[in-house]
């Protein structure tokens, strides 16, 4: 991503287990839900086969983003995801 872009995530739980989701570094708001309400967050609860999505704008740096439960962290639920000035340069 670049600074500034805006970036809609969406995640599908298809597990039996509630992933509690934490985004580094960013606010972001929740997209679903009744009109107007977007509330900023900066962890959600995905439940077993639910859907959430939601909007942040990118800022420079490397920022982790995992599920905060500590086992699923360790099974791979752990990305770091890069978003670089308007340059290209690094962050």
């Amino acid at each position: 991503f670049e600074k500034g872009e805006r970036v809609r995530v969406t995640l599908i739980n298809d597990t039996m287990m509630a992933h509690p989701i934490h985004l580094h570094g960013h606010f972001f708001e929740l997209t679903h839900g009744p009109a107007g309400y977007g509330p900023r967050k900066h962890t959600v609860m995905v439940m077993p086969g639910g859907k959430v999505s939601w909007d942040f704008t990118a800022d420079p740096g490397d920022w982790a983003f995992h599920c905060h439960m500590l086992y699923h962290m360790h099974a791979g639920m752990f990305q770091v995801f890069a978003v670089r000035p308007l340059d290209g340069g690094a962050a």
